[in-house]
């Protein structure tokens, strides 16, 4: 098991997002983001340009997930969208799936 997969099962898909306690998605949905442009071409960037890139990139479902979590970041106190913490559990298993097929050199 990868590092981002035991991280990310562990902690969220089995952890306190499928129990429903946690209260931090956007910040899971943009660090995947990053993730996922990191995988892609092997550079870090900051979230809004990984944002900006995995709207674009991947478009639905994806996008209006990370529109919310954008919002949800620079607004914390709104609260989540009804399905928000699922598409966020699903982000994080499309993310996983994406990452099988890269391996570390």
């Amino acid at each position: 098991m990868s590092i981002l997969e035991s991280h990310f099962v562990g902690m969220y898909l089995d952890g306190s997002l499928a129990s429903g306690d946690f209260d931090q998605d956007s910040d899971i949905v943009l660090s995947l983001c990053r993730i996922l442009y990191t995988l892609q071409f092997g550079d870090v960037v900051s979230k809004p340009f990984a944002a900006r890139w995995a709207k674009e990139t991947l478009g639905d479902p994806w996008v209006s997930l990370i529109d919310r979590a954008w919002t949800g970041r620079h607004h914390p106190e709104l609260p989540a969208e009804a399905g928000d913490m699922d598409g966020t559990l699903d982000f994080i298993r499309f993310t996983l799936e994406c990452s099988q097929q890269f391996t570390v050199s």
